[in-house]
């Protein structure tokens, strides 16, 4: 009798040393509160957020305005500019992070070096590029002015350089990919999370239509690759990449329409060839996004750390 009263013994320390080795192998990843989880971000924090980033946006204005002494005609000094994109960005990424860390949910702010995956990081940037071919007619039908206007807020030289391919990835992927898409994942699973943190994405570029458009689909992609990596240091990456070859091309043009694909090639045949042939690798890799997030979506709304 003895023996048998303790044979389940035996059998429920193995589980509790299978749970114990399961934390130790996820022993890198943040504190979190279970119950916090399914209750943050409520729309309400999500709105806050917004709100938070439109008075920072002001703000950063009305600071440039004050540091060119009202004269914005000689154009904006690239420092000035890395000034107020920085007022515009942290005061965002602070409120977030002070409230996920009252909810024992981490800061959102890990880079997971560890699980940079290389070949999905190439297939996101290419990616990302070939997005920017399929939807560049639609793009071509919005004023040519905004962009130029763009080009000249960004400014040229190293303080452009570093806050096109350095801050600029950076600052974004930890606020829309590691703190909204992260804590959307939680309330609403992948799916919807990805949506919607593209969309903030989106709308933190609105002051260029074509960013806008641009902004959403590259958000889409970025979050899909942060979901599968769990990594933001992969998207950083990708987004630094693609922020630099922009720069690069800029500087090299003084004209925005001469980077669009259909400005330079010449045969109209070539160039539907090739348009053809980006859109249907875009489509099929949105279409496997798609069929991959369904797949790994648990009912319950809830999501795992990384899509297996």
């Amino acid at each position: 009798m003895e023996q048998k009263n303790k044979e389940p013994q035996i059998v429920e320390a193995e589980v509790i040393d299978s749970k114990t080795l399961n934390q130790n192998i996820n022993s890198d990843a943040e504190p979190v509160n279970t119950s916090a989880k399914k209750k943050f971000p409520g729309w309400n924090d999500l709105f806050v957020a917004l709100g938070i980033f439109a008075f920072s946006v002001i703000i950063g204005s009305l600071l440039l305005v004050v540091l060119l002494g009202g004269n914005l005609a000689d154009g904006i000094p690239a420092q000035y500019t890395f000034i107020t994109y920085l007022v515009q960005m942290l005061p965002v990424i602070i409120y977030i992070a002070v409230r996920r860390r009252s909810l024992g949910l981490g800061c959102g702010m890990r880079l997971a070096a560890g699980k940079v995956n290389p070949p999905l990081v190439l297939w996101g940037l290419l990616l990302v590029l070939i997005s920017g071919v399929v939807i560049e007619p639609l793009l071509a039908t919005m004023p040519e002015e905004n962009m130029e206007a763009l080009e000249s807020a960004i400014g040229s030289g190293g303080w452009a350089l570093i806050t096109t391919t350095l801050c600029a990835p950076i600052l974004e992927e930890i606020l829309f990919r590691g703190q909204i898409l992260g804590s959307c994942r939680e309330r609403f699973g992948k799916f919807w999370a990805l949506i919607i943190s593209a969309i903030f994405f989106a709308l933190a570029h609105f002051s260029v239509p074509q960013q806008l458009v641009n902004a959403f689909v590259v958000g889409l992609i970025l979050g899909y690759i942060y979901l599968r990596t769990g990594s933001l240091l992969a998207v950083i990456i990708i987004h630094a990449i693609n922020n630099g070859i922009a720069f690069v091309s800029m500087e090299l043009s003084s004209d925005a329409a001469d980077l669009t694909l259909r400005q330079m090639i010449a045969s109209d045949t070539l160039y539907w060839i090739i348009y053809g042939g980006c859109v249907a690798v875009f489509l099929f890799a949105m279409v496997n996004v798609w069929r991959t997030l369904r797949a790994d979506e648990v009912v319950d709304g809830g999501a795992e750390e990384v899509i297996k």
